[in-house]
């Protein structure tokens, strides 16, 4: 209520929009909806990776900012414990051939395992490649650990 509170007209729709927000995550801010883009070869990104995830199995979602310690990937990136209950290292990725992607800013998350509000906010996209083909479009720059 203190971070996000001012922007319903009452405290019954702040805690209406909360109890949404538990319910059904959406990566996306209520405010606002996911542009469809196109990243043209060589723009370069940054993901977050678990314990065992290898580079060549990268998740769905990237972001423009520069990840600097697990705690930005929890509160800037909003990701839930349920989603990655570790994050050990950060990937930068280079788009090798045009990539269909929705962008946005990260959108805020309840995180019930460490009952939270992540704010979110960072940049985001999401690719709009299946799993399976993502390796197609990007290829591994660099890789760093993250305390």
């Amino acid at each position: 209520m203190r971070d996000n509170g001012w922007r319903y007209a009452d405290a019954g729709a702040a805690r209406t929009a909360y109890e949404k927000l538990l319910r059904d995550a959406s990566p996306w801010p209520d405010w606002v909806a996911p542009v469809p883009q196109t990243l043209p070869a060589g723009t370069r990104f940054e993901m977050a990776l678990a314990p065992g995830q290898g580079v060549d199995r990268p998740g769905g979602f990237g972001t423009f900012d520069r990840i600097a310690k697990a705690s930005d990937v929890r509160h800037y990136l909003a990701v839930r414990r349920a989603w990655k209950p570790v994050v050990d290292r950060v990937v930068t990725y280079e788009v090798t051939q045009p990539l269909p992607v929705a962008t946005g800013p990260v959108g805020p998350q309840i995180d019930p395992a460490s009952c939270r509000l992540l704010t979110g906010r960072w940049s985001q996209f999401q690719m709009q490649v299946p799993a399976a083909k993502r390796m197609r479009y990007i290829r591994v720059i660099a890789t760093r650990p993250l305390r």
